[in-house]
């Protein structure tokens, strides 16, 4: 964590050093004499938060790691790490160095199998160690550690990331609540050949340092031909980026370097110049050997998003493979709130997963899948096919009809308790599980676990089975409930409703649209106000989208449901929303100005879309009245 703020409060609740870190991670106070232990200290970079405790009034080392983190949540009466110095100050906990000694005790004697292999000796809270990926640091690169606030204590998920025997092997993890008295020991075998190599960590920052020189280089240095759908990299320090100095070789999901697929701001936009890439993390190790790594970066713009990234090490370095796949494959859990403009009782939150396939389209314009298959780690079938205006496959019902949504909704709270039931009695629309799962059930699921996707061509070619592993678990309906989440503001509501149609609810474009009056979803309000807001440690939205029908057919029949795209970046707070065909049956475009709805087109609800690494959130605005 190299430039993190760092603070120490101590048990008055007065902050008593307020320093940065330093460039390799280390940081140095000078506590004056008036303060008083238990210390809490806590590093802040970005979005990313840690802690750490001390309970004496002497000098110490002490480290601020995922470990010390998990101990601090232990420490806190609530779970949650950023709560401790608020209880501490109002009385509410007793810090002690006993304390503090048992709870670090707890988590070296639970994590045995791995500190053994790795021949870790190093006391977490206060022995000395380098941020090199070695000793120490390579346990650290081999936890995944998830502590998640809920209703009652913390939902606590430790997995080692080790080799997997195979691509469908199930991690090794334990969990746990901060509440429970004991930590649970892992008991897997542990051999150190199936930890990450030690000095992975250093390699994994000298590739996003490399990443960040590459696109330094203006647009006309990194590629030849430029501006043409020939154009490929010619400048050794982006093909060096690559397996074998060779973009060529690159493949995920489906897409090969170049403009218009993958690395497309690399190739083609000069506006990618001066991206900065850091925050490297290593995520997991795939059975090949590879890896796989998330980055955050940041435009010449100040916007900032985050990427995954497939590597291989080659020559001591670590360079861009991709997975490999020939298709996109992709599920994230998903944290919903679905906010009803013209019904606000009824907003509910949800939890689930989100399957992210897109409705390829052949040279004829029609789908090139007839289905896709996707069995869930627990060995549940989930039946994606095409539909004529989505981009994406929507989820099958279990009647056999289609639904008009790719995430699976496996519990559902109203917001305002005094609405009664549960909201898949009430919106129908979604997609939810027949049996909604508990809060312990959703604890259970593993943060890294396996998807199968079987992929069944219309043309009647094999199959392709692809197997997608996760990042984290669906968080439980506690969890989803403390989830900050960006989304419309209160004059951006108003407006909605407003704009609604008083009988169906939706936005009707009822004219012909003309080239200054074109009919576009336009999110904007008077004076330049935000549309949505991000609340703090709220992540905010890449994505705008909306859906909606079309006009209803002439000779009557059903009308296309569809979806629309635009991407946005981090600073973002409003946007206008195009129209895109997304098939050659799909008519919600007009005919003449095809970035306009056609008459007659009905919009029925917008979706602000952030992400984590770890995380899809979801803030869907339905302008459906609900009775």
């Amino acid at each position: 964590m190299v430039a993190a703020a760092l603070k120490i409060v101590d048990k008055r609740g007065v902050t008593v050093c307020d320093t940065t870190s330093g460039s390799d991670g280390t940081w140095r106070c000078t506590l004056p004499e008036q303060a008083q232990p238990p210390f809490v200290v806590s590093a802040v970079l970005g979005d990313l938060k840690l802690f750490s405790a001390w309970a004496d009034a002497k000098s110490t080392n002490l480290n601020v790691t995922p470990l010390t983190n998990l101990l601090v949540a232990r420490l806190s009466p609530s779970g949650d790490p950023t709560k401790l110095a608020e209880a501490v100050a109002a009385g509410a906990v007793e810090v002690t160095p006993t304390s503090i000694k048992n709870g670090v005790e707890a988590i070296v004697a639970a994590l045995q199998p791995l500190l053994q292999a790795a021949n870790d000796k190093v006391d977490p809270l206060t022995g000395p160690f380098a941020a090199d990926g070695s000793g120490h640091d390579r346990v650290l690169d081999s936890l995944q550690i998830s502590v998640r606030p809920a209703a009652t204590g913390g939902n606590v998920e430790i997995t080692v990331k080790t080799t997997p025997a195979a691509a469908d092997a199930a991690p090794i993890k334990i969990s746990f609540n901060t509440r429970d008295s004991a930590v649970p020991p892992v008991t897997a075998a542990i051999r150190l050949e199936d930890l990450v190599a030690e000095g992975t960590s250093l390699q994994i920052t000298a590739l996003a340092d490399r990443m960040t020189r590459c696109y330094a280089l203006p647009l006309a240095d990194r590629v030849e031909s430029q501006g043409t759908p020939q154009a490929t990299l010619k400048a050794p320090a982006c093909r060096s980026l690559f397996v074998g100095d060779d973009p060529a070789r690159y493949l995920h999901d489906g897409l090969r370097v170049g403009s218009g697929a993958a690395f497309s701001g690399l190739v083609a936009d000069a506006a990618s110049t001066g991206v900065r890439w850091d925050r490297a993390t290593f995520e997991m190790l795939r059975p090949d050997g590879g890896m796989v790594v998330s980055l955050r970066y940041t435009t010449a713009s100040g916007n900032t998003d985050w990427s995954v990234v497939h590597v291989l090490r080659e020559k001591g370095a670590l360079k861009l493979v991709g997975n490999q796949f020939d298709y996109l494959s992709n599920v994230q859990p998903r944290a919903m709130f679905r906010e009803f403009v013209n019904s606000p009782a009824f907003g509910y939150r949800s939890t689930g997963y989100g399957f992210t396939v897109s409705n390829r389209l052949g040279t004829d314009g029609r789908p090139v899948f007839d289905r896709v298959e996707v069995t869930s780690q627990t060995g549940q079938l989930f039946v994606l096919k095409p539909a004529i205006g989505l981009s994406y496959l929507p989820l099958q019902r279990e009647n056999g009809t289609l639904s008009r949504t790719n995430s699976i909704m496996l519990a559902a709270r109203f917001v305002d308790p005094a609405t009664p039931g549960n909201p898949a009695d009430k919106d129908t629309d979604p997609l939810f599980a027949v049996r909604q799962l508990s809060d312990v059930q959703l604890e259970a699921l593993a943060d890294q676990s396996v998807w199968r996707f079987e992929f069944f061509h219309a043309d009647g070619r094999p199959n392709v089975v692809q197997l997608v592993r996760t990042l984290g678990r669906a968080p439980t309906m506690s969890e989803v409930m403390k989830q900050p989440i960006a989304g419309p503001t209160a004059e951006a509501v108003a407006a909605l409703r407003s704009a609604s149609d008083p009988v169906t609810a939706g936005i009707r474009f009822l004219q012909l649209p003309t080239g200054s009056l074109p009919n576009q979803l336009r999110l904007t309000l008077p004076n330049a106000q935000p549309f949505w807001g991000v609340p703090e440690g709220a992540a905010a939205p890449y994505l705008v989208s909306a859906f909606g029908f079309g006009p209803t057919p002439a000779g009557g029949g059903t009308a296309v449901f569809f979806n629309d795209n635009l991407q946005v970046t981090s600073a973002k707070r409003s946007a206008t929303v195009v129209c895109a065909k997304q098939s050659i049956a799909d008519t919600h475009c007009d005919a003449e100005f095809k970035d306009s709805f056609a008459a007659g087109t009905r919009l029925t609800s917008i979706e602000l879309l952030a992400r984590t690494p770890r995380l899809l959130i979801q803030h869907l605005s339905a302008l459906w009245i609900l009775r």
